[in-house]
Formats: structure tokens, sequence, C-alpha cells
């Protein structure tokens, strides 16, 4: 079977084609243009009028009779399918595979989505079903990703029991995270989470993510007992004893803020920008933080953990709470006390582990006494 895959290296998009003998061709469709052939306007669908799922706004091709050279097309409207050559670039062939480096604008945004798809055909045949065949591949542009983890489908219940708020605004996957992905782009660290739904906006917030309360703790010396390990106020969750964090990013409909650790061990906001990018219909956010900022110096070696609860600008904590019973603005599943965690999922790519670690609190009236290990807990992942 053909199949595709990219990464970005410190060459660029490096694309990665296996090619069985049955295949004698095959188009490739990106959703950034190839410089020199930037288009008048995007193409929803393949030549022979698949639909590729994005705008694709670049256009090659590779042909066994020529099997290092790759063809760079003009991307024709959409209803016609006789694209232009406009120039070619060089692939290398390694037994049935193509590897090439795709040209990308240089102005190309760190951690923005570069998204791919392939087109196969074989002599005396139609053409064959797309790959990847679940849907286009995809990287984030600029960034040497260091992190990439999925989190299971359908965990969004906190502990194992909670239930989302009732109004039809919080639609299924909302606060469910399903992958993780941290890198570097030059000086900067690169992070992104993502959930199982678009990313509505209903309230018309500041930052276009109206629902959600993502927090990115940053552990740059894991399993050392060092940093910070409870969460801002309001989630009721901290990281394991031998975890702590020394920064924090949060996203809600307010923006991406920094929370650093002071040296008396107290959180502290900074001041120091954060680049916030919200691409609902991929139902991510990206964020970008200076490296030298976060207070380590290797991204490679640091611990990440990653959580999601409903936001609510009504409470001091900005967080929506989680009650016994679940009401249109309130969700549901709780015990009736006030230390559970308010949290609906947290990033681990084994199922059940998080069920355990968030039930594990200790029940209580009051938040103001309890320390770290009377919280539920939120696991590290490290590469």
């Amino acid at each position: 079977d053909a199949s595709v895959a990219v990464a970005w290296t410190d060459a660029g998009a490096v694309v990665t084609v296996d090619v069985p003998s049955a295949i004698t061709e095959f188009h490739l469709f990106t959703s950034t243009a190839v410089p020199g052939a930037e288009p008048i306007e995007s193409r929803p669908a393949s030549l022979t009028g698949a639909p590729l799922g994005f705008g694709a706004r670049g256009l090659l091709h590779w042909s066994s009779l020529t099997p290092r050279t790759i063809e760079v097309l003009e991307v024709p409207p959409f209803g016609l399918d006789d694209p232009a050559r406009v120039g070619t670039i060089t692939a290398s062939r390694s037994g049935s595979s193509v590897r090439f480096v795709l040209p990308t604008p240089g102005d190309v945004e760190p951690g923005s989505p570069l998204l791919l798809r392939i087109e196969p055909s074989s002599i005396g045949s139609f053409p064959l079903p797309l790959l990847p065949a679940g849907g286009p591949a995809e990287i984030m542009a600029g960034v040497i990703t260091l992190i990439d983890v999925t989190d299971p489908v359908g965990d969004d219940a906190g502990p194992g029991r909670w239930i989302y708020p009732q109004d039809r605004i919080f639609t299924p996957g909302s606060f469910d995270l399903t992958r993780f992905r941290a890198g570097v782009a030059g000086d900067e660290l690169v992070l992104q989470v993502g959930i199982a739904a678009d990313i509505g906006d209903p309230f018309d917030a500041p930052s276009g993510v109206s629902l959600q309360v993502f927090d990115i703790a940053i552990d740059v010396d894991p399993a050392s007992g060092t940093g910070h390990r409870t969460f801002p106020e309001g989630r009721n969750v901290a990281l394991a004893a031998e975890n702590g964090f020394e920064a924090l990013i949060t996203v809600d409909r307010d923006g991406a803020r920094l929370t650093t650790v002071a040296a008396d061990g107290d959180l502290r906001p900074s001041d120091v920008p954060v680049t916030l990018r919200v691409d609902p219909r991929l139902g991510t956010v990206t964020v970008r933080v200076p490296i030298a900022e976060v207070g380590g110096t290797d991204p490679g070696d640091w611990g990440f953990a990653a959580t999601v609860a409903s936001s609510d600008p009504g409470e001091p904590t900005g967080i929506r709470r989680v009650g016994p019973r679940a009401r249109q603005w309130v969700g549901g599943g709780a015990a009736p006390d006030a230390s559970h965690p308010m949290v609906y999922d947290l990033l681990w790519p084994q199922a059940f582990v998080q069920e355990t670690g968030l039930a594990d609190y200790r029940p209580a009236e009051s938040t103001g006494n309890l320390g770290p290990d009377d919280f539920g807990s939120v696991p590290l992942v490290t590469r």
C-alpha cells in the first residue's frame, strides 16, 4: 500500500511517499502555496473531484518515468483538471520511497497547519483513493516537533463520571483532549493542544475561545521534585510528588498568558507576551513563547502536562463548576464537596489512567487549607 508522511526538519518540510510498483504516478496537494506557483484561489478537490478536506494552494506531480524529479504545477480553479507545469524540484529514491523537501513560503507562521494529501494512480486504471485515507496529513509548519502524543477519544468525564453542562452550546467533544504537540521554532517553544470538536466561540471571546480553559504545565527537570505542583485555583488538580512545573501557560477567553514560579515557590503572572493561534475547524490552539522565559535550556528534556476545564467568566476562578447534578450552566456527576477536580480531561495516551489519578483526592468542604497531595493527580508526558 502507498503511504505518505511529512515532518518539519532543519531543511524544511520533508515529505516521504512510499510508492509500490503498481503506482506509476501521484499528485500531491498542499494547503500552502509553492513559491512561484501561487494560485488565484484554493481548490477543495483533487483533479478527479475527490474532496481533499482542505483548500489546496499547492500542487506537485511525480511519475515513475522520471522518479527523481517532482513537477511543480499551477493549481487550476475547481472544475479544470489540466494544470500547467511551472518548475521542478529534485527528489531522492530509495527502494519504494520517494523523498523530497516541499517548497514553502519564507514567511510561514510557526505553528500554522500544513496539510497535504496525495492522489495516486496507475497506468490504465482509475485514480486510487486519496492518502492518507482518514484525512489530510498535518504538521505544524516551521516547527521541529519534539513530542506528539494522542489522548483517547471519549474520556472527557474527569474521574469517570463528569457530565457536560446541559446547554446546547456544550457540544460533544468540547472538553475532550485528543492530541498534544511540543516543539521548537528558532528560539521559541511551540505548544499545541487539540480537542475532538471544533473550537466554537459562541460568546465572541477576545481570544476566539469561549468555552474552554486550557492549562499546559512545563517541568524543565522532571522527577527532580522541584517547582510548583498545584495548578491555579479552581482546577483542583496537581502534579505528582516527584514533579513540579516552572512555568504554566493558560489559554482562555481572554487570550494566552504565562505564569512562572517565584523563588518562594508562589505562582507569579509574567508580562512576557504569548502568541496564540486558534484554528477552529481543526480543533486546535497553538501557543508560542520564548524558550528563555520558561526557565530551562533544552525543551527536549522537559515534561509537559495539559488539562481542559470549562470556562465561566462569572466565577472568580474563571472555571465552571462541576456539581452533583448537571444543569444548563453547571456540569454534573461530582460528589457534594468542594475539592473534587473541575477538569474534564487531561493528557495521557493510555486509557483508564486519568480516572484513577483524578479520583484520588481528599473530599473537603473548602480547598483553602489543602495541599497538592489532597488534589487529583495529573501526570507528565516526556519525550
